[in-house]
């Protein structure tokens, strides 16, 4: 009896590990028109680009093509390029995204699906919060033009089987994710430099 506990407890900490949420919910990169107007009439180049707490180098490069995307497809410079290519008396980007997913349950409620029905018991809350936060600075010849940061949050419930239900949450991280590149973009071309 003891042995078949133990397996249960095993395989229910299985699962559990393995239904976490992935918060690398990034917007895929646009499509744009390749019309040769823009705000600002000129070519712009990233220097430094981090994502803070990003666990691979691909969700990075993903940030940084979502990003180049929305530049591109707001028509805010001529063009957007790496910052190996660098001119001196260019615009330069730098960018730092600070990603923050949060979740807590509520095992006042949420015990009975640990021990003693897994995978029974229907209430398991599960208590979602995802921040991110966007620091930008936009600069020329070593002068600061633009800066500014953002930070957008987003939150989300579930109540029936929080342990599997993964698929709200990702989309909460991925809207929010949508909103704050939405707002970054504006701020940017609400200046004039």
């Amino acid at each position: 009896m003891n042995n078949k506990i133990k397996s249960y407890l095993l395989v229910l900490l299985y699962f559990l590990a393995h239904c976490k949420v992935d918060i690398r919910q990034i917007p895929p990169p646009r499509e744009y028109n390749e019309l040769k107007t823009s705000v600002f009439n000129a070519p712009i180049y990233i220097g430094k680009f981090e994502v803070f707490k990003s666990n691979s180098l691909q969700e990075t490069k993903a940030w940084k093509a979502t990003l180049k995307s929305v530049i591109k497809n707001n028509r805010a410079f001529s063009e957007i390029k790496d910052g190996e290519e660098f001119q001196p008396d260019s615009y330069i980007l730098d960018v730092e995204i600070s990603p923050d997913y949060k979740e807590e349950y509520n095992y006042w409620w949420t015990w009975p699906a640990i021990y003693p029905f897994p995978g029974y018991w229907p209430v398991q809350i599960r208590k979602a919060e995802y921040t991110v936060r966007i620091a930008t600075t936009i600069s020329k010849s070593n002068k600061i033009l633009f800066q500014s940061e953002l930070e957008q949050s987003g939150q989300e419930n579930i109540y029936i089987y929080g342990f599997y239900r993964t698929s709200e949450i990702e989309e909460m991280v991925e809207n929010t994710n949508l909103v704050i590149l939405e707002r970054w973009i504006k701020d940017i071309l609400s200046k004039s430099f």
